[in-house]
């Protein structure tokens, strides 16, 4: 399980926060918004209008190399538009 970092930022969880406990524990990786990222990123931003917490994991999904991948989001609908071609399950919360 990952989690792109600007999500991360855009939902509060600060990993040294007693407050986020529990999810520090589901041994949830950070994918950075390094270079590479910054640039599938902000070129996804700009062709779907969508901001850097959703257009980061866009281009998180599309560099992924499993053939399935799960989103677990509270918005499905631009998940499924930065996700691209890619076979993407969502799940809302």
């Amino acid at each position: 399980m990952v989690v792109p970092t600007a999500v991360r930022v855009g939902a509060g969880w600060d990993r040294t926060c007693p407050a986020w406990a529990f999810p520090n524990r589901l041994r949830i990786a950070d994918i950075p918004l390094d270079t590479a990222c910054a640039s599938a990123a902000a070129a996804i931003g700009h062709r779907a209008g969508v901001s850097v917490a959703d257009a980061h994991p866009g281009a998180v999904i599309r560099s992924a190399p499993d053939r399935q991948i799960t989103v677990v989001t509270s918005d499905p609908g631009d998940m499924r538009l930065v996700a691209g071609d890619r076979d993407v399950t969502v799940v809302a919360i």
